[in-house]
């Protein structure tokens, strides 16, 4: 286990001194570059070489040594295989290498206009023809459907303009009008590099020239990039892998600014992410575990996280950065460990104080501390977990007790002994159940007078008397068959469903500590009270479900 913890401790170091800080300071350079758009810079010709030669010569460079071995640019899908959306890329790139002459013919029927009119021949078979037809039907549809710039629809057709045909004409009046104040054409690093080839204007070739500055590795689909929404994935990527506990400083650098900008529209698509609306929908909120959903997110990052760019889906790589995913993994392993080994602590306490074998109970040992450790976010090693598992064990044997097998007098007389804290009197399971509270009070207050030279022994005493009056009086009214009124119920049922007894006892050995006179009855806090009525409430609408 401590090598496991040293591992954990060495990546969580290494990740704070090189993925997050670079997130932190340069969030643009984890995102991917595009083919597709990185063709296009490398398309245009350099004045000062007569055109003969790229003036991005870095995006020629990035072309050459980023072919698959199968001979395309782009993305590939699960399977190994290119995607649909990497026959424009490739083509693209191909393109940019026969102006220079250093390319092989490859073909994409969306862009055959613009492979003929550089040169390039692409042989269709027989049967594609039809479909390559067909296409170009539904593309002169949509040139007489759409306008090129539409408030309404967003891109506009104009921020395709590398793709459109010769026959599309477009002046650079049009084209000089519709640019942004960065000299861009809507963001888009190929539709402005299509600007600069038409129009020549140079606010577009500033642009480009601080877009190849920043991306010296191709270009991505948009610049510039949110970088606030890159910020905001990694801050989500380090709670939903469960390691937000471990980068609590970077995460509050992270977020500073995050909500005061306005984040961009662009798509994040995540994989298999019909399968996660579908359990958003059905899960609710209340009935999340974090542990198990940290796993889940593990398991779907497998795959990457994609941004929906414009002829290629595009990585934003520190969201599956190797060594973040080995953390997560590694964190998950170390806490399932810690997990095994406080149940079966919890397991052989039960066992040793005979709660597995009382016989009227529930037996609810495993089940109580899977609710409390899959859902609270506590250090590894955490007595906090079995101080509430334990509670939650010990408050389900002892309202079973009141509810199906004490007699009225049986229930009387523990209630009295619990008052007055002694034993005297109690016979079978009424001094059984007596003994084990007493046994677990005490060592809660011994461990908190040795670390604190604080007694809190009437405190605990005080609060598991009010829950074990509260069980009193409402097993008095049943077995009366008396009916409260709607307030005395609520009154009497928030402290019955005894979430506030787990909560408040296990609180003193948070870090910063409680203090005693916060779980006085008399002096509860607000959120307290809030706690313990929403708790009821919650759990008489389930009860009522059943």
């Amino acid at each position: 286990m401590a090598s496991s913890l040293g591992v954990i401790q060495a990546l969580i170091k290494k990740l704070k001194e090189t993925l997050v800080v670079k997130v932190i300071e340069n969030p643009s350079s984890f995102v991917s570059p595009s083919a597709y758009d990185t063709a296009w810079l490398a398309m245009i010709g350099n004045p000062n070489e007569n055109y003969e030669k790229p003036m991005f010569t870095s995006c020629s460079e990035w072309i050459l040594s980023n072919q698959m071995d199968e001979g395309f640019w782009g993305e590939r899908d699960c399977h190994g295989n290119p995607t649909i959306d990497s026959l424009p890329s490739t083509l693209a790139c191909i393109i940019a290498l026969k102006m220079w002459d250093i390319g092989h013919e490859h073909i994409e029927k969306g862009m055959l206009d613009l492979a003929w009119r550089t040169g390039l021949r692409v042989m269709l078979a027989d049967d594609i023809k039809e479909v390559v037809a067909h296409i170009y039907d539904q593309q002169r549809l949509i040139f007489k459907m759409e306008e090129l710039v539409n408030k309404y629809h967003y891109p506009p057709l104009l921020s395709y303009l590398e793709a459109l045909p010769s026959s599309y004409q477009i002046n650079q009046a049009t084209i000089i009008n519709n640019l942004s104040a960065d000299g861009s054409l809507f963001q888009s690093s190929a539709a402005t590099a299509a600007a600069y080839i038409a129009a020549g204007n140079p606010a577009t070739l500033s642009y480009l020239h601080n877009l190849v500055r920043a991306c010296r590795h191709g270009v991505p689909s948009i610049y510039p990039i949110d970088e606030d929404c890159i910020k905001l994935y990694m801050v989500n990527q380090l709670q939903r892998l469960g390691l937000s506990d471990h980068f609590h400083d970077e995460i509050a650098v992270l977020s500073k600014d995050i909500y005061s900008n306005t984040i961009d529209d662009g798509i994040m698509m995540w994989p298999r992410l019909q399968e996660w609306i579908k359990r958003e929908i059905l899960v609710t909120w209340m009935a999340r575990m974090d542990h198990l959903d940290h796993r889940k997110w593990i398991e779907a990052n497998q795959d990457s996280p994609l941004w929906l760019g414009k002829a290629s889906y595009y990585r934003i790589s520190c969201l599956n950065n190797i060594d973040l995913l080995r953390l997560a993994k590694e964190n998950f392993e170390y806490r399932q460990m810690v997990y095994k080994k406080e149940l079966t602590e919890l397991i052989r306490w039960s066992k040793d104080w005979g709660l597995m074998d009382m016989g009227f109970a529930r037996e609810k040992t495993t089940y109580c501390y899977f609710a409390i450790a899959s859902s609270a976010s506590f250090p590894y090693e955490s007595d906090v977990r079995l101080i509430v598992a334990k509670s939650a064990v010990l408050i389900t044997i002892v309202d079973d007790f009141f509810d199906t097998k004490g007699s009225l007098d049986e229930l009387q007389t523990i209630a009295k002994a619990v008052q007055r804290w002694d034993n005297k009197g109690l016979t079978s399971h009424s001094k059984i159940l007596f003994d084990i509270l007493d046994n677990f009070v005490g060592e809660l207050a011994k461990t908190y007078h040795d670390q604190h030279q604080i007694d809190i022994t009437t405190s605990l005493r005080n609060l598991w008397y009010e829950a074990i009056d509260s069980w009193l009086i409402e097993a008095t009214w049943r077995k009366t068959g008396h009916i409260p009124s709607m307030s005395s119920y609520l009154e009497i049922g928030k402290i019955s469903v005894a979430a506030h007894v787990m909560v408040l006892q296990a609180s003193y050995f948070l870090t910063p500590t409680f203090y005693p006179h916060n779980i006085n009855p008399s002096q509860y806090e607000a959120i307290t009270k809030l706690l313990m009525k929403s708790c009821r409430l919650l759990n008489d609408i389930q009860g009522y479900e059943v």
